[in-house]
């Protein structure tokens, strides 16, 4: 199977999130370092952009010994669509991973590479009913579903994730792979300085053991809770739910007393983290 793990540092909620460090080892390294440790992973790929602030993923991977690809940042299926066709093999399946889930388990991805064998689906995660943290996103794919691709007749929301066209689309087979408990409320992901933290802490408790499995991470949940809430108030798949406005928010709250110096449009007060808070321009009675 080939891995293509989407990365870039312009990040809009933490920007260059994945070159922070732990241990003198950027949060992208851990996570090269990690997938190296699965068995059915045949080759690595980092999919980033033509961007000039992206050219320091392009040096971690050569570092790191990993094939990369540079495409549009936007269009990030496209991007990530001329990446399988530059290094992906016929009939090969892929494992679509997010350079922001550090902490993935390389047995998860086993696990779940078997049962997408085993049923012969099209498409495996263990994301389509979340029973696992947020954090621990593996999906799993076969190729012919990116064979003759038309991305033009694509929706925007398409070409930004990735595998949006296939989880809507009934004809394709789909296999939700279930944890035993459900542990969907815990977050493992890095899409804020307050998630990053908790990465830290975690493996700083292990002894410095960037290779922590998540079995390992349970027990730290278990003996150290509290320290799981410092990131528990930010929702689960927050660019699928909601608008750049929304994420600006959440960073604003942080500086600004409520957020906004408009009164009168504050979000809590009409539709909270749904409300637009952020206006470019206005009109008579007209906001943009």
């Amino acid at each position: 199977m080939i891995c293509i793990i989407q990365a870039r540092t312009g990040s809009s909620r933490y920007r260059s999130k994945i070159l922070k460090k732990i241990n003198n080892l950027t949060l992208l390294e851990i996570l090269i370092k990690r997938l190296k440790q699965s068995k059915k992973i045949r080759k690595i790929v980092v999919a980033t952009t033509r961007l000039k602030a992206d050219k320091i993923i392009i040096s971690i991977c050569k570092k790191n010994k990993v094939d990369f690809f540079k495409g549009s940042e936007k269009n990030v299926l496209s991007r990530y669509y001329n990446c399988w066709k530059t290094f992906g093999k016929k009939n090969e399946d892929i494992i679509r991973i997010t350079s922001d889930c550090t902490l993935i388990d390389p047995k998860m991805i086993d696990a779940i590479a078997n049962l997408h064998k085993k049923k012969k689906s099209d498409y495996t995660s263990n994301t389509i009913l979340p029973s696992f943290p947020d954090g621990m996103d593996v999906e799993i794919f076969k190729s012919n579903l990116f064979e003759n691709l038309n991305i033009s007749n694509f929706s925007l929301e398409e070409k930004e994730h990735v595998t949006l066209f296939i989880k809507n689309n009934k004809k394709y087979k789909k296999i939700n792979f279930l944890s035993k408990t459900d542990n969907s409320n815990l977050r493992l992901t890095v899409d804020y300085k307050e998630d990053f933290e908790l990465i830290k802490k975690i493996i700083h408790i292990s002894k410095n053991n960037i290779y922590i499995g998540y079995k390992d991470i349970l027990k730290v949940f278990k003996e150290k809770p509290d320290i799981f809430k410092m990131n528990n108030f930010f929702t689960r798949d927050e660019s699928l739910i909601k608008g750049k406005g929304q994420k600006l928010w959440i960073e604003a709250k942080k500086v600004i007393p409520g957020g906004s110096m408009l009164l009168s449009k504050r979000q809590e007060s009409f539709l909270p983290d749904l409300w637009p808070t952020y206006f470019s321009k206005s009109k008579g009675c007209y906001l943009w």
